[in-house]
């Protein structure tokens, strides 16, 4: 069952307020902690993730920070969860021992290609 869990939840709105800064300005854990009112440390998990997935970039020294990879309009909230998350499901049939004969499959297949559509058109472009 997909849950947006807290990680999912900070990634986002440290992207976004990432994005919200002008023409790719670097900007330290800290102060996108200090902004969102997040814990420091965990965020810097986070963005370890997102880092690792190519959704960030990680400048080291004195003055580093954070900064997009891509711009904003190529980055949609489907890149930055399943970055966070790994996939995303909307509910367990896949490992149901019922699903060959469950007559609710086809809604819930129908319902989580729905979602994904969703999270995939949203860009984080359209959010700043």
């Amino acid at each position: 069952m997909f849950k947006l869990s807290r990680a999912g939840e900070y990634a986002l709105r440290g992207v976004v307020y990432i994005a919200s800064k002008k023409g790719g300005d670097i900007v330290h854990v800290r102060k996108i902690a200090e902004s969102q009112n997040v814990p420091e440390y965990f965020l810097t998990k986070v963005f370890s993730r997102l880092t690792r997935n190519g959704i960030i970039h990680s400048i080291r020294g004195n003055k580093g920070g954070f900064r997009l990879s891509r711009p904003p309009k190529k980055i949609s909230v489907y890149d930055i969860l399943t970055a966070v998350e790994g996939p995303l499901n909307f509910n367990d049939c896949f490992i149901c021992k019922n699903s060959r004969k469950c007559k609710l499959k086809p809604v819930w297949d129908e319902s989580m290609k729905k979602m994904l559509e969703v999270l995939k058109k949203h860009k984080i472009a359209d959010v700043v």
